[in-house]
């Protein structure tokens, strides 16, 4: 699945997120920022830190990581209901 989350359009990655209720964005952290990620009220700020020039790939990766996670959460509910 690896191959899918770098094929996966960031746009609809978001979407993706969004749709299930997971939003991601910056938190700043002296001069350089963390991600936070709020999963329905659930956040979780991550340790690493970025410089402002690599924050909107570490959020695409971020938001793509997730978007794959979902996609095979709703396969595997699809799989079972035909079952």
């Amino acid at each position: 699945m690896k191959t899918k989350e770098l094929h996966i359009d960031v746009s609809k990655a978001m979407a993706i997120c969004i749709k299930h209720g997971l939003k991601v964005y910056p938190v700043a952290s002296g001069r350089k920022f963390k991600i936070e990620v709020d999963n329905n009220g659930t956040l979780k700020r991550y340790n690493k830190e970025v410089v402002s020039k690599e924050l909107n790939k570490a959020m695409s990766v971020t938001y793509k990581h997730f978007a794959v996670q979902f996609l095979k959460q709703d396969t595997n509910a699809n799989s079972t209901k035909k079952n």
